[in-house]
């Protein structure tokens, strides 16, 4: 993964925010104060609900679905342009 995060600081002009799914996990009101001190930007956390949803999609179909969309990108020629 470090190496996928060494081409996006290659091209683009700020360096990425990387989380973790983990993190997510056991502290989601962390990564989210994290993702939001990124933006610049506030939240609410009394409007966040932390009940899952599509809990019908198994590990097999969202990775399935994962190697779809990176098909369909190449597909359309998509490119990472600098922000």
């Amino acid at each position: 993964m470090f190496t996928k995060v060494q081409i996006i600081e290659q091209y683009f002009r700020h360096k990425p925010l990387v989380l973790f799914h983990e993190d997510l996990a056991q502290a989601p009101f962390d990564v989210f104060d994290k993702m939001a001190l990124f933006m610049g930007s506030a939240y609410d956390r009394e409007r966040i609900s932390l009940q899952p949803v599509h809990t019908s999609y198994r590990d097999k179909q969202l990775q399935v679905m994962l190697r779809v969309s990176k098909y369909l990108l190449a597909l359309i020629g998509f490119r990472g342009r600098g922000i």
